[in-house]
């Protein structure tokens, strides 16, 4: 025999979207009413369903409560747990999936009242429940498009379950980004690949229905250049985008110029480049030519050693540089702004691009000042001192 504890109003309230027209159970020995509640025992073989309760009170009055009694399958009785069909579904957008306890035949288990964990690849687990008569509803997202996907359920005891596979698809073109890029480049060197790609409303990859017509430019747009191959060999300002696309740069000015699409269809991407120096190959005097009265001491004079493309470049291994200055007569070198200290030696540290000295004539002329770094060649610059 089963033991039911009925509560007729909360009964009646839960129950009151079950159609009322129930089977009769077999007898039940009747007991006393206490706070508006009564305890039966129940014969094991009763069917599972909705049943009607009657009740009589000591003055022999009688009352029936319709479908005041429902016989559930245990929950103990769970075997596994039965996920509703799903359809194919959108990376990162949540849908409902429906969830169903079940004993070890499939029928579903109705007095379980508990929860389970659904899990999806590559998201969090999330919890679904309390189930209700044996069912529970949820909300699941899957972050990114696969084909054949699985969801799993378990609970608490180690009860699980795994859905039908289904597939999941990007949502629709809605943008272009930069998804791939080397992290820097040499000047004059060709660079890329730059990889764009059309992508939905949550940076999934999508495909365009129709290709949209796109145009690249660099800014500043002095020094860059932009091609379709990687030996930057043919030109390429502008293309069709529906999926992915691939850029090659060319910049000769060091800094971090930005690569900026705009395509027809979608808004505009933006992307920065390192691009760095190339090897040091020449000299050059970066200080502006100077006038000076005679026997004053100069501004200082700034040696910067450059690449090809005239960049400020850093000199491997140092370089030792040599001063000439014509005509000679009355002037002296130095290395600190007061002109109280000689040059004894004017060099390029390893890694270093500039190196600075000083200078001082007794008397007035126009001079040429010629620094001399060996293989990196010699910078020339002329000076005027007044008297």
């Amino acid at each position: 025999m089963s033991t039911a504890r009925i509560a007729f109003a909360a009964l009646v309230c839960a129950c009151s979207s079950v159609p009322s027209s129930a089977p009769r159970p077999e007898s039940v020995a009747p007991s006393r009413a206490a706070a508006g509640q009564s305890t039966a025992s129940v014969p094991a073989t009763v069917a599972r369903g909705l049943y009607d309760v009657r009740v009589a009170d000591p003055q022999g009055r009688t009352g029936t409560v319709t479908g005041g009694l429902r016989l559930v399958t245990p929950a103990e009785s769970v075997a596994a747990f039965m996920f509703d069909p799903l359809d194919a579904q959108r990376a990162d957008v949540p849908f409902v999936i429906g969830l169903t306890a079940v004993d070890e035949v499939g029928t579903r288990v109705e007095g379980f009242d508990g929860t389970a964990t659904v899990t999806a690849p590559g998201g969090a687990p999330v919890l679904v429940g309390p189930f209700a008569l044996g069912r529970a509803r949820g909300f699941v997202t899957v972050s990114m498009p696969a084909s054949q996907v699985s969801l799993s359920a378990a609970d608490a005891l180690g009860h699980t379950g795994v859905s039908d596979a289904f597939d999941v698809t990007a949502g629709e073109a809605a943008r272009v980004a930069f998804v791939a890029a080397p992290e820097r480049m040499a000047a004059g060197a060709c660079g890329g690949p730059f990889t764009l790609e059309v992508q939905d409303t949550f940076g999934n990859p999508a495909t365009a229905t129709a290709a949209s017509r796109f145009t690249v430019t660099v800014n500043p747009p002095e020094g860059g250049e932009l091609f379709a191959d990687p030996a930057c060999g043919t030109a390429a300002a502008s293309g069709m985008l529906q999926g992915r696309a691939d850029l090659y740069v060319r910049a000769t000015r060091a800094g971090r110029p930005q690569l900026r699409v705009v395509p027809e269809a979608w808004p505009s991407a933006l992307r920065e480049v390192d691009v760095d120096a190339g090897v040091a190959v020449g000299l050059e005097i970066v200080s502006a030519p100077q006038v000076l009265a005679a026997g004053m001491c100069s501004q200082p004079v700034v040696v910067r050693a450059r690449d090809a493309f005239g960049n400020a470049a850093a000199v491997e291994g140092g370089a030792v540089l040599t001063v000439e200055v014509a005509p000679s007569t009355g002037v002296t070198l130095h290395d600190e702004g007061t002109c109280a200290t000689a040059l004894n030696a004017l060099e390029l540290a390893d890694g270093g691009v500039e190196a600075r000295f000083f200078f001082r004539s007794a008397v007035p002329a126009m001079l040429e000042l010629g620094v001399d770094g060996g293989s990196l060649g010699v910078a020339v610059q002329n000076e005027e001192v007044t008297p």
